[in-house]
């Protein structure tokens, strides 16, 4: 299937943003990687401003479809295995879509200033849902014994968001231990703390 400028235009945007920031990239930057003229990016789009929005909504949207088929396929599985399948899953979505999984962290710690809290409501939102969804997954495997019901849900889910986000740096970070490694040390920390 022939590429559309369209597509050509969201791709070498995120790929310029990611590289060299909102701030950092020029219209003209994307006119002349594409070989498009300015009239041809203004069918599409009234700025910079709407294509950088619109290029969030849809990676949040891509990251949205992953998180949610994982829990579809997920529900006959235990708590713990849920929980695993979501954590292994943001590695397989950061793995198939490295530009939309980087440009995501980036707007999540260092939007474009001019317009960062429209960006981190967006987030937020999409936060919140996860949240939801995780907290339902810890709810369920304290009905069930398999998670220790001394420690509070809202606890257990916090302790699972920010250790996605520290091995999202212990993952990036060059060493000898393999992803796998990685992946599989950062889940026993969770387990062990959530006495799973």
């Amino acid at each position: 299937m022939q590429e559309t400028t369209l597509d050509k235009i969201k791709q070498i945007s995120i790929n310029l943003f990611n590289e060299k920031s909102y701030e950092g990239t020029s219209l003209k930057d994307i006119f002349n990687l594409i070989g498009i003229s300015a009239p041809s990016f203004y069918y599409y789009y009234s700025s910079k401003k709407d294509l950088y929005i619109e290029l969030i909504k849809d990676a949040e949207e891509l990251h949205r479809k992953a998180f949610m088929e994982v829990l579809e396929k997920g529900k006959a599985k235990s708590s713990k295995q849920q929980l695993e399948a979501l954590i292994k899953q943001y590695w397989v979505f950061k793995a198939e879509n490295p530009d939309v999984a980087n440009f995501l962290a980036r707007n999540a710690l260092f939007p474009p200033f001019e317009f960062r809290e429209e960006i981190w409501a967006m987030l937020k939102e999409q936060y919140i849902k996860y949240h939801e969804f995780v907290q339902e997954i810890v709810t369920n495997g304290m009905e069930t014994n398999e998670i220790n019901q001394e420690v509070s849900v809202d606890y257990i889910v916090k302790m699972f968001f920010q250790m996605l986000i520290g091995s999202y740096i212990n993952v990036s970070a060059p060493t000898k231990d393999s992803l796998d490694d990685k992946v599989n040390f950062s889940l026993q920390v969770l387990f062990d703390g959530i006495g799973a």
